[in-house]
């Protein structure tokens, strides 16, 4: 049943816009004018039929695009129907020329995402490499900005053969950065800033106006409070919790379920820049090639000189 659906979708999505543009040709005037009417009107023509009927034969398929856990076997009812979902909207996606004037026109825009199943409000910025999918489990604030070559990853396929699909929040004002990887789950509150080449795991909480710095990898349940901040090249293991305004320096290392709640925890806390870390490994140097023998001799025989 898949194949034949599948089959049919494709037809349909590529002729039916075909169709239209054959028909407006039919019906232009003669001459040169017509010719003229039609050159303009065609690609505008082209799109929203495109996405006008990829949109509609989504439709039946919303409802699949929920969150849970499920096999990656179209036997399986649910799976078939994201597979169908995920056809239609790729079409779309992939088809960048297109995609491109649907984001560009913000009339188009509402209604290629509308079709999409997509319930939030239009006030936020993607680009056409920017990629996002399920689009009913999406939720842009006003002003949101999702960096080009961004993921939004709404999905994500294990590998024992199960798809894992859940909701991402982008906040207010927030902004995911270029480069940037967004897993399922995830909050991304108001004002808030995920840094260039960031990734973060899934069910992650970014508090109002917290700051991931560039090329941070964040492990999973992790949460950052309102106004925090990491440096730079920084790790964060898993269910780590960083408190309200506190800031950790670049290339810090947050242990696995380490909680830095005041910035007095975060003076003292160790980072690979200029805490123990530095340390032990100038002693483990210092263990592995010690001073030559005759060296020591001779400090002891200055020291006793010297007495």
């Amino acid at each position: 049943m898949y194949l034949a659906l599948a089959t049919t979708f494709v037809v349909l999505i590529f002729g039916l816009p075909a169709a239209a543009v054959a028909g407006l040709a039919a019906l232009a005037p003669a001459g040169a004018v017509g010719s003229l009417l039609v050159a303009f009107a065609a690609p505008i023509v082209y799109v929203v039929v495109y996405v006008t009927v990829a949109g509609l034969l989504s439709t039946p398929f919303h409802g699949s695009i929920r969150v849970g856990k499920l096999p990656r076997d179209l036997r399986n009812p649910a799976y078939r129907a994201r597979r169908l979902y995920g056809l239609c909207w790729t079409a779309v996606y992939y088809f960048t020329p297109v995609y491109w004037v649907a984001l560009t026109l913000p009339w188009l825009k509402r209604w290629t995402f509308r079709r999409f199943g997509y319930r939030g409000q239009m006030d936020f910025t993607v680009y056409p490499d920017t990629w996002i999918r399920d689009l009913p489990l999406l939720d842009f604030g006003p002003g949101a900005y999702v960096s080009n070559k961004a993921t939004i990853g709404t999905n994500v396929a294990t590998n024992n053969g199960f798809l894992v699909v859940d909701a991402v929040r982008i906040g207010k004002g927030a902004m995911v950065g270029h480069l940037a990887m967004v897993s399922t789950g995830c909050v991304i509150d108001d004002g808030a800033e995920v840094g260039v080449g960031c990734a973060l795991g899934s069910k992650i909480h970014v508090g109002k106006g917290a700051y991931v710095a560039p090329c941070t990898a964040v492990g999973h349940y992790a949460n950052f409070a309102d106004g925090a901040e990491v440096g730079y090249q920084s790790w964060v293991d898993l269910r780590a919790r960083i408190g309200p305004g506190v800031k950790l320096p670049p290339r810090s290392i947050v242990p696995y379920r380490a909680r830095i709640l005041t910035q007095a925890d975060a003076d003292r806390f160790l980072s690979a820049k200029d805490g123990d870390l530095a340390t032990l490994a100038r002693r483990l140097g210092e263990a592995a090639n010690p001073p030559h023998p005759t060296v020591d001799v001779r400090a002891r025989a200055e020291r006793v000189s010297f007495e």
